[in-house]
């Protein structure tokens, strides 16, 4: 049993680092899926809780956006949404510099680039 568990995560490991994208857990199922046919959603579900939990993944939220994860790194990157597919894309750049308010009695502690616009696919 443990062995399965191990492959399991193994495969949802594969497909996050491969996705070059962050994804739901819909998403990271179905793929995972394409290479563990028998892989169940809430086993995938299970995998993300705990990957989460060890900080192995992070979860991006955005408005009117379902929760995607992608694998945490130590650089921050701009992310893209595709306004046709809904799709998110880490994007291979480095973070615009954003002036920060100075705002009285707030502190600042990060911030998020995202930008709009049409993917590859769906020019």
């Amino acid at each position: 049993m443990r062995q399965r568990r191990t492959k399991q995560r193994e495969v949802i490991v594969s497909v996050l680092e491969t996705a070059g994208r962050p994804l739901t857990r819909n998403e990271l199922w179905e793929a995972a899926r394409e290479r563990l046919p028998t892989i169940g959603f809430a086993t995938v579900s299970r995998a993300v809780n705990a990957l989460e939990e060890e900080r192995y993944l992070v979860r991006l939220q955005y408005p009117g956006q379902p929760v995607r994860y992608e694998k945490n790194t130590s650089e921050e990157h701009p992310h893209f949404i595709c306004n046709h597919c809904n799709r998110i894309f880490d994007l291979d750049c480095p973070m615009p510099a954003v002036a920060a308010p100075n705002l009285d009695g707030i502190t600042i502690t990060g911030h998020e680039v995202l930008f709009f616009g049409t993917c590859k696919t769906c020019g």
